[in-house]
């Protein structure tokens, strides 16, 4: 018998070693080995983020050289606060080499909420020949600044050969501050 306690002794320590070796010393160290886990892959996230916004920005730097690059033709596209009536002289002497009757009527300017995006509103009454009238609108499509038409309307007059068109559109016509430079 003494033999049976013997070995059960043995084989209950062993199992308790066993056991304690498992639950004091393996399960903490796989704890500590997940949260190592979770913080690398906190680390890992935190730096694909950060390298994220390293290229954004260099990005971001690169677009707003090329834009510099670029303003002096797109602030050609506006019409210079100041240069209003050069405009509509610019209009009417279209109007006129067509052989068009006209009347610009202009608007007090939208504004957006940057000064860069105030518009210009101008109203156009033209009459003459239709073929005229399509000359005189491709020549205002070909001038700085650009004119951009919103609502067009085209009706034929009691004249044979004569139409009326009424032209709303605006042009941009920003606020000359230094915020408008890059």
């Amino acid at each position: 018998m003494n033999m049976r306690w013997s070995l059960l002794f043995s084989v209950t320590g062993i199992g308790v070693l066993t056991l304690g070796t498992i639950l004091f010393l393996i399960v903490p160290t796989t704890r500590v080995i997940r949260s190592l886990h979770q913080a690398i892959e906190h680390e890992q996230l935190d730096a694909e983020e950060r390298y994220f916004h390293r290229q954004k920005n260099r990005n971001t730097i690169t677009h707003i050289a090329e834009i510099r690059a670029e303003l002096p033709a797109l602030q050609s596209l506006a019409l210079p606060e100041g240069q209003e009536l050069s405009f509509i002289e610019h209009i009417e002497s279209l109007a006129n080499t067509h052989a068009l009757e006209e009347t610009v009527r202009l608007l007090p300017p939208t504004t957006g909420t940057k000064t860069y995006q105030r518009k210009l509103q101008i109203i156009l009454t033209l009459t003459g020949d239709p073929r005229a009238l399509g000359a005189f609108l491709n020549d205002l499509e070909q001038q700085d600044p650009l004119f951009l038409i919103t609502t067009m309307n085209i009706e034929q007059t009691e004249k044979p050969g004569v139409v009326a068109a009424s032209i709303q559109g605006w042009v941009s016509w920003p606020e000359q501050t230094e915020a408008n430079t890059l």
